[in-house]
């Protein structure tokens, strides 16, 4: 317990999300009251917190008249409220990557916005063209949300918060 209240982690446990205040003597959320670990189980799971960064979107689709398609957006919350999202067909080209990031209406706050840094927007290019190469090469996947993103500012790096796929059943199991 306290590694995770020195290094300012997220501990989430059963049906309960907690966090870890990193100031002395502040232990756990409410919520995990009376949460006890199951023997013979992985009860918890430990993250890191990240805060210093843009949270960003990206999916991926198969639609059924135009088939698969990739997305970027703003994420978290932003993504369902503001619905700014940009579509492009599968496969991407590099240019493709470039203009749905350049092509969301919020790009000022990757750009840097009251008083934020800028995020690296070469690295979202290239999460795009990396998502596109994996759905090449992974044709079972039907669905991917990476919601949120975290793109990182400058020099600080980027990572998936949370992540979510869907397989197609049948493809797998002609592998």
């Amino acid at each position: 317990m306290s590694i995770c209240v020195k290094y300012g982690m997220r501990m989430i446990g059963p049906n309960c999300m907690g966090i870890l205040n990193t100031e002395e003597g502040v232990s756990l959320n409410a919520s995990f009251a009376g949460a006890t670990p199951t023997p013979g189980g992985a009860a918890f799971l430990l993250q890191s917190m990240r805060s210093d960064g843009i949270e960003t979107f990206f999916g991926a689709a198969t639609d059924p008249q135009f088939g698969r398609m990739l997305a970027f957006g703003l994420g978290g919350v932003h993504v369902e409220v503001f619905k700014d999202v940009v579509f492009r067909l599968h496969p991407l080209t590099k240019t493709d990557a470039e203009e749905m990031v350049s092509g969301i209406r919020a790009k000022v706050m990757l750009e840097g916005a009251r008083g934020k840094p800028p995020v690296n927007q070469k690295e979202l290019v290239e999460v795009l063209l990396r998502l596109s190469r994996m759905l090449s090469d992974f044709p079972e996947i039907e669905e991917l949300d990476l919601n949120p993103f975290l793109a990182g500012w400058r020099g600080k790096g980027s990572c998936v918060l949370d992540a979510r796929v869907s397989l197609n059943l049948d493809l797998v199991s002609k592998k």
